[in-house]
Protein backbone atom coordinates (compact mmCIF):
# COMPACT_ATOMS: atom_id res chain seq x y z
CA UNK A 1 0.00 0.00 0.00
CA UNK A 2 1.23 2.85 -0.89
CA UNK A 3 2.01 5.80 1.87
CA UNK A 4 -0.35 8.25 3.18
CA UNK A 5 0.50 11.84 2.55
CA UNK A 6 -1.43 13.73 5.44
CA UNK A 7 -1.89 17.26 3.96
CA UNK A 8 -2.08 20.16 6.28
CA UNK A 9 -5.12 21.08 8.05
CA UNK A 10 -6.62 24.20 7.36
CA UNK A 11 -10.35 24.79 9.40
CA UNK A 12 -12.05 26.94 6.41
CA UNK A 13 -16.02 26.81 7.98
CA UNK A 14 -17.46 29.86 9.22
CA UNK A 15 -17.74 29.08 12.74
CA UNK A 16 -14.62 27.20 13.31
CA UNK A 17 -11.62 28.84 14.97
CA UNK A 18 -8.11 27.99 13.71
CA UNK A 19 -5.08 28.81 15.50
CA UNK A 20 -2.93 26.24 13.06
CA UNK A 21 -1.96 28.68 10.91
CA UNK A 22 -0.33 31.07 13.31
CA UNK A 23 3.15 30.48 14.48
CA UNK A 24 4.80 33.27 16.64
CA UNK A 25 8.03 34.35 15.55
CA UNK A 26 9.51 36.70 17.93
CA UNK A 27 9.17 36.93 21.53
CA UNK A 28 9.83 40.28 22.81
CA UNK A 29 11.91 41.03 26.04
CA UNK A 30 12.46 44.51 28.11
CA UNK A 31 16.09 44.84 27.11
CA UNK A 32 15.60 45.61 23.13
CA UNK A 33 12.24 45.69 22.89
CA UNK A 34 8.72 45.03 24.15
CA UNK A 35 4.76 45.99 23.85
CA UNK A 36 5.06 47.37 20.28
CA UNK A 37 2.81 49.32 18.80
CA UNK A 38 1.66 49.84 14.80
CA UNK A 39 2.53 47.43 11.56
CA UNK A 40 5.91 45.53 10.61
CA UNK A 41 7.22 47.14 7.08
CA UNK A 42 8.50 44.47 4.99
CA UNK A 43 11.47 44.53 2.42
CA UNK A 44 12.65 41.47 0.87
CA UNK A 45 12.92 39.32 3.64
CA UNK A 46 13.42 41.68 6.53
CA UNK A 47 10.99 43.83 8.26
CA UNK A 48 11.54 46.80 10.21
CA UNK A 49 9.44 47.91 13.37
CA UNK A 50 9.33 49.93 16.60
CA UNK A 51 8.85 49.14 20.19
CA UNK A 52 8.88 50.21 23.58
CA UNK A 53 11.80 49.09 25.88
CA UNK A 54 15.18 49.22 25.47
CA UNK A 55 17.49 51.77 28.10
CA UNK A 56 15.37 53.86 30.08
CA UNK A 57 12.10 52.26 28.30
CA UNK A 58 12.63 55.04 25.60
CA UNK A 59 12.01 52.66 22.91
CA UNK A 60 14.10 51.32 20.10
CA UNK A 61 13.95 50.89 15.98
CA UNK A 62 14.59 46.51 15.38
CA UNK A 63 14.88 44.58 12.71
CA UNK A 64 14.54 40.79 11.79
CA UNK A 65 14.17 38.22 9.22
CA UNK A 66 10.85 36.80 8.15
CA UNK A 67 11.17 33.61 9.84
CA UNK A 68 12.10 35.30 13.34
CA UNK A 69 16.15 34.95 12.69
CA UNK A 70 18.35 37.60 13.11
CA UNK A 71 16.57 40.25 15.66
CA UNK A 72 18.32 42.95 15.90
CA UNK A 73 18.05 46.34 17.49
CA UNK A 74 19.21 49.59 14.52
CA UNK A 75 18.31 52.21 17.10
CA UNK A 76 17.72 52.70 20.76
CA UNK A 77 15.88 56.41 21.26
CA UNK A 78 17.65 56.85 24.53
CA UNK A 79 20.62 57.73 22.39
CA UNK A 80 19.57 60.18 20.34
CA UNK A 81 17.08 61.67 22.73
CA UNK A 82 13.52 60.52 21.77
CA UNK A 83 11.43 58.80 23.35
CA UNK A 84 8.09 56.18 22.48
CA UNK A 85 6.46 55.94 19.75
CA UNK A 86 2.85 54.61 18.76
CA UNK A 87 3.11 54.25 14.48
CA UNK A 88 4.90 52.58 12.17
CA UNK A 89 7.93 52.93 9.71
CA UNK A 90 7.88 54.47 5.91
CA UNK A 91 10.80 52.73 3.95
CA UNK A 92 12.36 54.54 0.93
CA UNK A 93 15.30 53.00 -0.62
CA UNK A 94 17.50 52.21 2.33
CA UNK A 95 16.22 55.29 4.74
CA UNK A 96 13.49 54.49 7.64
CA UNK A 97 11.27 57.19 8.32
CA UNK A 98 9.42 57.59 11.44
CA UNK A 99 8.27 59.43 14.62
CA UNK A 100 8.45 59.38 18.14
CA UNK A 101 5.79 61.29 20.71
CA UNK A 102 8.26 62.08 22.85
CA UNK A 103 11.81 63.73 22.70
CA UNK A 104 13.52 65.55 20.21
CA UNK A 105 14.60 69.70 21.32
CA UNK A 106 11.55 70.63 22.67
CA UNK A 107 10.18 67.33 23.95
CA UNK A 108 6.95 67.29 21.98
CA UNK A 109 8.10 64.39 19.57
CA UNK A 110 9.54 64.67 16.52
CA UNK A 111 10.21 63.01 13.03
CA UNK A 112 13.47 61.18 12.16
CA UNK A 113 15.18 59.12 9.79
CA UNK A 114 17.88 56.30 9.86
CA UNK A 115 19.17 54.10 7.36
CA UNK A 116 18.25 50.43 7.82
CA UNK A 117 21.71 49.29 9.29
CA UNK A 118 21.16 52.08 11.90
CA UNK A 119 23.31 54.71 10.64
CA UNK A 120 23.11 58.45 9.70
CA UNK A 121 20.46 59.21 12.18
CA UNK A 122 19.02 62.57 11.06
CA UNK A 123 16.18 64.31 13.58
CA UNK A 124 14.62 66.22 11.00
CA UNK A 125 11.63 67.69 12.17
CA UNK A 126 10.92 69.18 16.23
CA UNK A 127 7.46 69.39 16.85
CA UNK A 128 6.78 72.24 19.30
CA UNK A 129 2.83 73.16 19.18
CA UNK A 130 1.88 74.85 16.36
CA UNK A 131 3.99 72.28 13.73
CA UNK A 132 2.14 69.32 16.06
CA UNK A 133 2.24 67.83 19.22
CA UNK A 134 1.65 63.99 20.08
CA UNK A 135 2.42 62.22 16.84
CA UNK A 136 0.72 58.99 17.64
CA UNK A 137 0.42 57.73 13.95
CA UNK A 138 3.22 56.98 11.11
CA UNK A 139 4.36 58.54 8.00
CA UNK A 140 3.53 57.93 4.40
CA UNK A 141 6.38 58.76 1.65
CA UNK A 142 5.19 60.19 -2.26
CA UNK A 143 7.87 61.58 -4.62
CA UNK A 144 10.35 62.90 -1.84
CA UNK A 145 7.64 63.98 0.43
CA UNK A 146 6.70 62.57 3.68
CA UNK A 147 2.88 63.10 5.05
CA UNK A 148 1.91 62.14 8.35
CA UNK A 149 -0.43 63.72 11.05
CA UNK A 150 -0.31 65.01 14.67
CA UNK A 151 -2.84 64.19 17.22
CA UNK A 152 -3.19 68.18 19.34
CA UNK A 153 -1.06 70.87 18.67
CA UNK A 154 -1.90 73.74 15.96
CA UNK A 155 -3.81 76.89 16.27
CA UNK A 156 -6.68 75.06 17.67
CA UNK A 157 -5.12 72.55 19.30
CA UNK A 158 -6.48 69.19 17.87
CA UNK A 159 -4.25 68.36 15.43
CA UNK A 160 -3.21 68.81 11.72
CA UNK A 161 -2.11 67.66 8.72
CA UNK A 162 1.31 67.84 7.31
CA UNK A 163 3.43 67.49 4.60
CA UNK A 164 7.52 67.80 5.00
CA UNK A 165 10.16 67.17 2.50
CA UNK A 166 12.59 64.52 3.59
CA UNK A 167 15.70 66.45 4.13
CA UNK A 168 13.50 67.98 6.80
CA UNK A 169 12.61 71.09 5.25
CA UNK A 170 9.83 72.47 3.52
CA UNK A 171 7.46 72.00 6.52
CA UNK A 172 4.07 72.85 5.49
CA UNK A 173 0.05 72.48 7.05
CA UNK A 174 -1.84 70.61 4.78
CA UNK A 175 -5.03 71.02 6.82
CA UNK A 176 -5.52 72.18 10.17
CA UNK A 177 -8.36 70.70 12.20
CA UNK A 178 -10.78 72.79 14.67
CA UNK A 179 -13.50 70.51 15.68
CA UNK A 180 -15.56 70.73 12.85
CA UNK A 181 -13.74 69.57 10.03
CA UNK A 182 -12.50 67.19 12.36
CA UNK A 183 -10.70 66.56 15.79
CA UNK A 184 -6.98 64.53 16.90
CA UNK A 185 -6.59 62.34 13.86
CA UNK A 186 -4.48 59.24 14.61
CA UNK A 187 -4.16 57.86 11.28
CA UNK A 188 -1.57 56.89 8.64
CA UNK A 189 -3.11 58.89 5.79
CA UNK A 190 -4.14 56.97 2.41
CA UNK A 191 -2.34 58.39 -1.21
CA UNK A 192 -4.09 57.81 -3.75
CA UNK A 193 -3.14 60.17 -6.59
CA UNK A 194 -3.18 63.44 -5.41
CA UNK A 195 -5.83 62.39 -2.80
CA UNK A 196 -5.13 62.05 0.85
CA UNK A 197 -8.14 60.03 2.64
CA UNK A 198 -7.88 59.96 6.95
CA UNK A 199 -10.18 59.46 9.74
CA UNK A 200 -10.11 61.68 12.83
CA UNK A 201 -10.66 59.70 16.44
CA UNK A 202 -12.85 63.10 17.21
CA UNK A 203 -15.07 65.70 15.88
CA UNK A 204 -17.04 66.24 12.77
CA UNK A 205 -20.97 66.40 13.49
CA UNK A 206 -21.31 64.47 15.63
CA UNK A 207 -18.61 65.00 17.90
CA UNK A 208 -17.39 61.02 17.25
CA UNK A 209 -15.37 61.45 14.35
CA UNK A 210 -15.30 61.43 10.65
CA UNK A 211 -13.38 60.17 7.43
CA UNK A 212 -11.80 63.06 5.30
CA UNK A 213 -10.29 63.83 2.06
CA UNK A 214 -7.87 66.68 1.17
CA UNK A 215 -5.57 67.41 -1.79
CA UNK A 216 -2.34 66.85 -1.03
CA UNK A 217 -1.65 70.70 -1.62
CA UNK A 218 -4.64 71.40 1.17
CA UNK A 219 -7.23 72.60 -1.11
CA UNK A 220 -10.22 70.46 -1.80
CA UNK A 221 -11.31 69.42 1.83
CA UNK A 222 -14.39 66.86 2.22
CA UNK A 223 -15.93 65.79 5.48
CA UNK A 224 -16.90 62.44 3.69
CA UNK A 225 -18.81 60.73 6.54
CA UNK A 226 -19.29 61.29 10.01
CA UNK A 227 -19.65 58.50 12.58
CA UNK A 228 -22.34 58.86 14.99
CA UNK A 229 -22.16 55.65 17.37
CA UNK A 230 -24.64 53.77 15.78
CA UNK A 231 -22.88 53.78 12.54
CA UNK A 232 -19.42 53.41 14.47
CA UNK A 233 -17.32 56.20 16.95
CA UNK A 234 -13.78 56.95 17.52
CA UNK A 235 -11.86 55.54 14.64
CA UNK A 236 -8.32 54.75 15.87
CA UNK A 237 -7.01 53.31 12.79
CA UNK A 238 -6.53 53.86 9.24
CA UNK A 239 -8.42 53.13 5.57
CA UNK A 240 -7.35 51.09 2.92
CA UNK A 241 -8.62 51.48 -0.97
CA UNK A 242 -10.30 48.64 -3.13
CA UNK A 243 -10.93 50.06 -6.29
CA UNK A 244 -13.80 53.25 -5.16
CA UNK A 245 -14.37 51.58 -1.98
CA UNK A 246 -12.47 52.41 1.37
CA UNK A 247 -12.51 49.96 3.98
CA UNK A 248 -11.48 50.53 7.67
CA UNK A 249 -12.74 49.96 11.56
CA UNK A 250 -14.10 51.95 14.02
CA UNK A 251 -12.86 51.46 17.91
CA UNK A 252 -16.37 51.56 19.73
CA UNK A 253 -19.84 52.13 18.30
CA UNK A 254 -21.84 49.73 16.14
CA UNK A 255 -25.01 47.76 17.71
CA UNK A 256 -22.79 46.44 20.57
CA UNK A 257 -20.31 50.09 21.13
CA UNK A 258 -17.55 47.77 20.49
CA UNK A 259 -16.28 48.73 17.03
CA UNK A 260 -17.58 47.87 13.18
CA UNK A 261 -15.65 47.09 10.31
CA UNK A 262 -17.38 49.32 7.47
CA UNK A 263 -16.77 50.41 3.62
CA UNK A 264 -17.72 53.55 1.63
CA UNK A 265 -17.03 54.33 -1.72
CA UNK A 266 -14.54 57.22 -2.24
CA UNK A 267 -17.16 60.15 -3.20
CA UNK A 268 -18.49 59.30 0.63
CA UNK A 269 -21.58 57.82 -0.51
CA UNK A 270 -22.53 54.21 0.03
CA UNK A 271 -21.41 53.46 3.85
CA UNK A 272 -22.03 50.40 4.59
CA UNK A 273 -21.28 48.82 8.40
CA UNK A 274 -20.35 45.38 7.23
CA UNK A 275 -20.16 43.57 10.48
CA UNK A 276 -20.64 44.86 14.30
CA UNK A 277 -17.95 43.62 16.58
CA UNK A 278 -19.08 42.02 20.17
CA UNK A 279 -17.57 40.68 22.82
CA UNK A 280 -17.19 37.03 21.43
CA UNK A 281 -16.15 37.72 18.18
CA UNK A 282 -13.50 40.43 19.43
CA UNK A 283 -13.69 44.15 19.76
CA UNK A 284 -11.73 47.67 19.97
CA UNK A 285 -9.88 47.60 17.11
CA UNK A 286 -7.48 49.99 16.84
CA UNK A 287 -5.33 48.96 13.30
CA UNK A 288 -6.09 48.46 9.86
CA UNK A 289 -7.91 46.13 7.79
CA UNK A 290 -5.65 44.36 5.17
CA UNK A 291 -7.08 43.23 1.88
CA UNK A 292 -6.11 39.31 0.55
CA UNK A 293 -7.87 38.35 -2.51
CA UNK A 294 -11.80 39.28 -1.53
CA UNK A 295 -11.47 39.09 1.95
CA UNK A 296 -10.05 41.36 4.98
CA UNK A 297 -8.04 40.35 7.56
CA UNK A 298 -6.96 42.15 11.04
CA UNK A 299 -6.92 42.47 14.37
CA UNK A 300 -8.82 43.43 17.25
CA UNK A 301 -7.71 44.52 20.52
CA UNK A 302 -9.87 42.95 23.47
CA UNK A 303 -12.68 39.53 23.23
CA UNK A 304 -12.37 36.76 21.66
CA UNK A 305 -12.55 32.93 23.49
CA UNK A 306 -9.86 34.56 25.81
CA UNK A 307 -10.05 38.21 26.16
CA UNK A 308 -7.21 39.02 24.60
CA UNK A 309 -7.81 40.24 20.96
CA UNK A 310 -8.64 37.99 17.75
CA UNK A 311 -7.22 37.81 14.26
CA UNK A 312 -10.24 37.94 12.15
CA UNK A 313 -11.48 37.60 8.33
CA UNK A 314 -14.43 39.22 6.50
CA UNK A 315 -15.32 39.34 2.74
CA UNK A 316 -15.69 42.30 1.62
CA UNK A 317 -19.44 42.09 0.91
CA UNK A 318 -19.53 42.02 5.24
CA UNK A 319 -20.26 38.09 5.01
CA UNK A 320 -18.49 34.97 6.64
CA UNK A 321 -16.72 36.57 9.25
CA UNK A 322 -14.58 34.10 11.18
CA UNK A 323 -12.42 34.22 14.12
CA UNK A 324 -8.88 32.82 12.73
CA UNK A 325 -7.23 33.32 15.68
CA UNK A 326 -8.21 33.75 19.80
CA UNK A 327 -5.52 35.07 21.03
CA UNK A 328 -4.52 33.40 24.69
CA UNK A 329 -1.18 35.19 25.77
CA UNK A 330 1.27 32.18 24.24
CA UNK A 331 0.78 32.87 21.04
CA UNK A 332 0.04 36.31 21.90
CA UNK A 333 -2.25 39.27 23.30
CA UNK A 334 -3.59 42.76 22.70
CA UNK A 335 -2.50 43.68 19.30
CA UNK A 336 -2.70 47.52 19.09
CA UNK A 337 -1.64 47.13 14.86
CA UNK A 338 -2.41 45.27 11.83
CA UNK A 339 -1.29 43.13 9.32
CA UNK A 340 0.98 42.92 6.61
CA UNK A 341 1.18 41.17 3.71
CA UNK A 342 4.73 39.48 2.42
CA UNK A 343 4.82 36.28 0.13
CA UNK A 344 1.41 34.41 1.23
CA UNK A 345 1.63 35.50 4.77
CA UNK A 346 0.69 37.66 7.43
CA UNK A 347 2.97 39.80 10.00
CA UNK A 348 2.36 41.37 13.08
CA UNK A 349 3.04 42.20 16.64
CA UNK A 350 1.35 41.92 19.94
CA UNK A 351 1.80 44.00 22.49
CA UNK A 352 1.40 41.80 24.97
CA UNK A 353 2.09 37.89 25.48
CA UNK A 354 5.26 35.82 27.21
CA UNK A 355 5.39 38.73 28.70
CA UNK A 356 6.43 41.78 26.15
CA UNK A 357 4.52 41.19 23.20
CA UNK A 358 5.76 39.03 19.96
CA UNK A 359 6.32 39.28 16.24
CA UNK A 360 3.35 36.27 14.55
CA UNK A 361 3.30 35.42 10.70
CA UNK A 362 -0.25 33.70 9.72
CA UNK A 363 -0.37 32.05 6.29
CA UNK A 364 -3.36 32.34 3.85
CA UNK A 365 -1.11 30.29 1.28
CA UNK A 366 -2.87 27.39 3.48
CA UNK A 367 -6.07 28.49 2.66
CA UNK A 368 -5.78 29.27 -1.08
CA UNK A 369 -4.38 25.71 -1.48
CA UNK A 370 -6.90 24.01 0.51
CA UNK A 371 -9.69 25.71 -1.28
CA UNK A 372 -8.37 24.90 -4.47
CA UNK A 373 -7.93 21.14 -3.63
CA UNK A 374 -11.47 20.84 -2.13
CA UNK A 375 -12.92 22.23 -5.60
CA UNK A 376 -10.86 20.16 -7.75
CA UNK A 377 -10.95 17.02 -5.39
CA UNK A 378 -14.51 16.83 -3.87
CA UNK A 379 -16.49 14.11 -4.93
CA UNK A 380 -20.22 14.76 -3.48
CA UNK A 381 -19.81 13.43 0.09
CA UNK A 382 -22.65 13.17 2.27
CA UNK A 383 -22.88 13.31 5.83
CA UNK A 384 -25.73 11.94 7.80
CA UNK A 385 -27.75 12.50 10.23
CA UNK A 386 -25.50 16.04 10.79
CA UNK A 387 -25.86 17.26 13.45
CA UNK A 388 -26.13 14.24 15.49
CA UNK A 389 -25.32 12.66 19.16
CA UNK A 390 -21.84 11.32 17.55
CA UNK A 391 -21.84 8.61 14.98
CA UNK A 392 -22.21 9.47 11.94
CA UNK A 393 -22.17 8.17 8.28
CA UNK A 394 -20.18 9.35 5.54
CA UNK A 395 -21.64 7.99 2.50
CA UNK A 396 -19.87 8.60 -1.78
CA UNK A 397 -20.85 6.25 -4.71
CA UNK A 398 -17.28 7.08 -5.91
CA UNK A 399 -15.44 5.82 -3.16
CA UNK A 400 -13.55 2.59 -2.90
CA UNK A 401 -10.20 2.25 -2.03
CA UNK A 402 -8.01 1.90 1.11
CA UNK A 403 -8.41 5.79 3.06
CA UNK A 404 -8.17 8.06 5.89
CA UNK A 405 -10.30 9.50 7.66
CA UNK A 406 -9.59 12.47 9.53
CA UNK A 407 -11.62 14.37 12.26
CA UNK A 408 -10.14 17.48 14.06
CA UNK A 409 -11.96 20.12 16.69
CA UNK A 410 -12.35 23.32 16.84
CA UNK A 411 -8.37 24.16 17.99
CA UNK A 412 -7.14 21.95 15.09
CA UNK A 413 -6.40 18.67 17.00
CA UNK A 414 -6.71 15.64 15.55
CA UNK A 415 -10.04 13.57 17.44
CA UNK A 416 -10.21 10.76 15.32
CA UNK A 417 -8.35 9.18 12.70
CA UNK A 418 -9.91 5.50 10.60
CA UNK A 419 -7.73 3.84 7.60
CA UNK A 420 -10.32 1.22 6.27
CA UNK A 421 -11.97 0.56 3.02
CA UNK A 422 -14.57 3.00 1.74
CA UNK A 423 -17.22 1.21 -0.16
CA UNK A 424 -20.35 3.92 -0.19
CA UNK A 425 -20.47 4.13 3.44
CA UNK A 426 -18.16 4.27 6.68
CA UNK A 427 -19.53 4.61 9.74
CA UNK A 428 -17.67 6.93 12.61
CA UNK A 429 -17.98 7.29 16.16
CA UNK A 430 -16.90 10.49 17.92
CA UNK A 431 -20.09 9.96 20.65
CA UNK A 432 -17.01 10.39 23.27
CA UNK A 433 -16.48 14.00 22.18
CA UNK A 434 -17.55 17.17 23.86
CA UNK A 435 -20.31 19.32 21.72
CA UNK A 436 -19.41 21.54 18.96
CA UNK A 437 -18.19 21.39 15.46
CA UNK A 438 -15.86 19.37 14.20
CA UNK A 439 -13.70 18.94 10.69
CA UNK A 440 -13.83 15.55 8.80
CA UNK A 441 -11.25 14.89 6.17
CA UNK A 442 -11.40 11.88 3.73
CA UNK A 443 -8.12 11.09 1.76
CA UNK A 444 -7.18 9.01 -0.36
CA UNK A 445 -3.82 6.55 -0.26
CA UNK A 446 -1.95 7.90 -2.59
CA UNK A 447 -2.48 11.18 -0.39
CA UNK A 448 -4.93 13.14 -2.63
CA UNK A 449 -7.80 14.78 -0.67
CA UNK A 450 -11.41 13.44 -1.54
CA UNK A 451 -13.52 15.74 0.15
CA UNK A 452 -14.33 17.46 3.69
CA UNK A 453 -16.76 18.88 5.53
CA UNK A 454 -18.46 19.99 8.97
CA UNK A 455 -19.97 17.78 11.21
CA UNK A 456 -22.13 19.35 14.44
CA UNK A 457 -22.57 17.27 17.35
CA UNK A 458 -25.01 17.90 19.85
Amino acid sequence: MKKLYILTLVLLFTGITSNAQLTVIHNFDSAYGQQPDGDLTISGNTMYGMALGGPGDSGVVFAVNTDGSKYQVILYFSKVKMKYTYGSLALSGKTLYGMAAYGGKGGAGCIFSVDTDGNRYKDLVDFSGYNGVDPFSSLIYSNGQLFGVSYNGDTNGVGLVFSVDTNGTGFKHVLDFNGTNGANPNCTLLLNGTTLYGMTYQGGANGYGLIFSVDTTGIGYKDLFDFNITNGSFPMGSLILSGKKLFGMTQFGGASDSGCIFSIDTTGTNYKDLFNLTNSSGYSPQGTPTLVGNRLYGMTLFGGAYGEGVLYSIDTTGSDYINRVDFSGPNGAVPYGGLTLSGGSLYGMTSQGIPWGNIIRFDTNTIITSTQQIQKNATGLSVFPNPSNGVFTIQSSVVSQQSLVEIYNELGEKVYTQLSTFNSQLSIDISSQPSGIYLYRVISENGNLIGEGKLIKE
